[in-house]
């Protein structure tokens, strides 16, 4: 009779089904008389046709461009995935045949690749991450850095003094500074001169030798912090006053009056001015010093006495002295007196009682002593009580 397998199938008979046979269906069918087809369930995809195959598994597909695949599953967009950073894509037709549709993160473009961090516009090396949100980007700073750009820092100030460099950081201050040439502290402001080690009016350079400073002294001193002057100890003799300065000397002597010299040694006392033992000491007037006489002399230069004027007669001495004469006659033998003016008496004495005699002329005279009186001191003086 009539075969009951349907699309091919073979037909067995059978005691044992209630049927009373049983249908061995071609590939691509199914089902006790082989009526269910591979592509009742539709297994292609997106259009395509399905035509029941006896090959496993049981169906092929004529799948409609672009797709391809097994059950034209596949597409430009499952195989090249093109649409980045989380774009979804459509098959579209012309070139390239896809069209993405960028998710709301801040990537534009046909592959949803561009964004606002393509030009970099955050500084300091700082993370760009594209954003929905004007202006289409944030940025993740580094630390010590800050702002929309990551271009602000605690060093826009310039705290770092001294030619010092300015390191943005994560420290309390926000910066940390490099100090070169001698500075130190948390702005580089503190040095070795702080302390003024340069005396006597030294001027302080602060540098990186070991000392961490150089002092530039005033003329006259010297030393690592001009403490040494060319005038300790005091070369200005007699108390003359010495005076640092820049001269070959590294000093200049102010004399005291009368002295004069680099080292106020010289004075016109030097020429020996005072005479006859007078002593000289130099002062301020117009000769430069003034003589301290010895006992009989005066004048400017001790030339001068009272024998100036030979008041010793007959070839007598004068010795200037103290006496109230201001000198003594040293008189030839046979003159005597206080100028030596009397000529001792030649031949017989007439004077008596200890008289002296002397010549007056032709004529001899006495000089009377103890209050004797008389032409030849011959008349006692009176007596007391008589």
């Amino acid at each position: 009779g009539e075969n009951p397998c349907l699309n091919g199938g073979d037909c067995s008979l059978s005691n044992t089904l209630y049927a009373g046979y049983s249908c061995q269906c071609n590939g691509g069918f199914s089902g006790p008389m082989c009526k269910i087809s591979a592509c009742s369930k539709n297994p292609c995809q997106n259009g395509g046709s399905c035509t029941a195959k006896p090959s496993s598994p049981g169906f092929e597909c004529a799948c409609v461009a672009p797709y391809t695949g097994a059950i034209c599953q596949e597409s430009i967009c499952s195989l090249q995935q093109p649409c980045k950073n989380g774009g979804s894509c459509a098959v579209a037709s012309g070139t390239p045949g896809y069209q993405c549709t960028c998710a709301n993160n801040g990537y534009t473009g046909p592959t949803c690749e561009a964004s606002a961090c393509d030009v970099n516009p955050c500084a300091n090396g700082a993370q760009c991450n594209p954003s929905a949100a004007y202006p289409g980007y944030t940025c993740t700073c580094p630390v010590g850095f800050s702002g929309p750009t990551c271009s602000a820092s605690a060093c826009d100030a310039n705290p770092c003094k001294n030619g010092a460099t300015c390191t943005p950081d994560g420290t309390a201050l926000g910066y940390s500074c490099a100090c070169v040439g001698g500075y130190s502290g948390s702005t580089c402001t503190a040095s070795a001169c702080d302390a003024l080690p340069c005396l006597n009016g030294g001027t302080c350079i602060v540098d990186s030798s070991n000392d961490g400073f150089t002092c530039n002294c005033q003329p006259g001193y010297s030393g690592a912090t001009c403490s040494q002057s060319a005038c300790g100890p005091n070369p200005c003799q007699n108390g003359g006053s010495c005076q640092p300065d820049n001269s070959a000397d590294g000093y200049t002597c102010t004399c005291e009056e009368g002295y004069f010299g680099v080292n106020c040694m010289a004075s016109n006392c030097d020429m020996q001015p005072c005479q006859n033992g007078g002593s000289c000491e130099p002062d301020g007037s117009a000769d430069g010093f003034t003589c301290t006489c010895k006992v009989g002399f005066f004048g400017v230069h001790c030339t001068a006495s009272a024998c100036t004027s030979h008041p010793c007669k007959y070839g007598g001495s004068c010795q200037p002295d103290g006496s109230d004469d201001g000198y003594t006659c040293s008189c030839l033998t046979g003159f005597f007196g206080n100028q030596c003016q009397l000529r001792s008496c030649v031949g017989s004495n007439p004077c008596q009682n200890g008289g002296l005699c002397f010549q007056q002329g032709i004529s001899q005279a006495c000089i009377c002593n103890n209050g004797f009186t008389g032409s030849n001191c011959q008349v006692q003086p009176p007596q007391p009580g008589v």
